[in-house]
């Protein structure tokens, strides 16, 4: 089984699914976003320069109606490294997705995911397939089907063509009697139980915590969230079998945005700490609210900078 997770300290996944910025008066035409470390700014005469001179930069692109249409990433000046270009009905649903992936020092080895939607006629989704294709040219792949019901998600079928072996399994998703996500349920091919996931709710019906355990290869692994009244997270911790332990804990600021990243990484058979790190952020916003500049700094020392150029139609 292959699960992608998330966390600020160390799981990697590909995700092509771009965000969406909505501006408190203006609707945004394109976002170009650069980030570095702190102390070459000095070195940028001009914003621009920013980009030019970095190693990766992205541009967003939206439409009028502040839907993203296209996405790409620069890996050194021009270079295009990932692009991601989005298709919608005329109702404004989401048709199809398209997301290449070059490999910044190998041009003929891409990554390439997409994306199908299909809606009934009352405009509900009723599935969407997912192909990656990790050597571009659609000799092995990654399938993925979800199923939907009434508009909630109720199965996700996937088959896994890059083992050396044709790997299938399945989520079978659960929903308690107010419609919010209650358990996930994972079984591979032979629909034994590899995974589940559970999610807990305050009073007020308000998500609370995720509790995630493995069954699979990687055994008695527990990832767990807490989550504020806004849906933050504010507390998250992962326990390895092998004995490895992480928590972070985040807070945020009146836009919702992170101001503070604490982690901690445990070694839980010798009960020593292995690492600490702080992150605490700093940002500028424009007149329309979203945020311009922001100055990450790592155990009180500058240690990273975000820029991004905002252009409004």
């Amino acid at each position: 089984m292959m699960k992608y997770i998330i966390i600020a300290i160390g799981f990697f996944a590909f995700s092509c699914n771009a965000t969406k910025l909505i501006p408190k008066e203006k609707v945004i035409q394109s976002i170009k976003e650069v980030k570095y470390e702190t102390w070459m700014e000095k070195l940028y005469e001009t914003k621009n320069a920013a980009f030019e001179r970095s190693s990766f930069y992205t541009i967003t692109e939206y439409d009028k109606s502040n839907r993203v249409v296209l996405e790409t990433e620069f890996a050194g000046g021009s270079k295009k490294r990932k692009t991601t270009s989005y298709v919608y009905n005329k109702k404004g649903d989401l048709l199809s997705e398209e997301c290449i992936y070059v490999e910044p020092n190998y041009d003929t080895d891409n990554y390439l995911i997409n994306y199908e939607y299909d809606y009934d006629k009352g405009n509900t989704l009723r599935s969407y397939l997912k192909k990656e294709y990790p050597d571009g040219a659609r000799s092995w792949f990654i399938q993925r089907i979800n199923l939907f019901q009434d508009t909630f998600l109720i199965e996700s079928i996937v088959t896994d063509d890059t083992w050396d072996e044709l790997q299938k399994h399945k989520s079978v998703y659960v929903y308690n009697n107010f419609g919010k996500l209650d358990s996930i349920k994972t079984y591979n091919e032979q629909q034994v139980l590899t995974g589940i996931e559970v999610y807990d709710y305050d009073e007020n019906n308000i998500l609370k915590s995720i509790f995630d355990y493995y069954l699979g290869h990687r055994i008695g692994d527990t990832y767990f969230e807490i989550f504020d009244d806004k849906g933050n997270i504010i507390e998250s911790t992962y326990t390895a079998a092998s004995g490895y332990h992480s928590s972070s804990v985040y807070k945020f600021n009146s836009e919702g945005h992170v101001v503070l990243d604490k982690n901690i990484h445990t070694d839980l058979t010798s009960q020593k700490i292995i690492s600490t790190e702080l992150f605490t952020t700093d940002y500028t916003y424009d007149e329309f609210g979203n945020w311009t500049k922001a100055v990450i700094q790592k155990d009180s020392t500058d240690h990273f900078t975000k820029l991004r150029i905002i252009e409004y139609h």
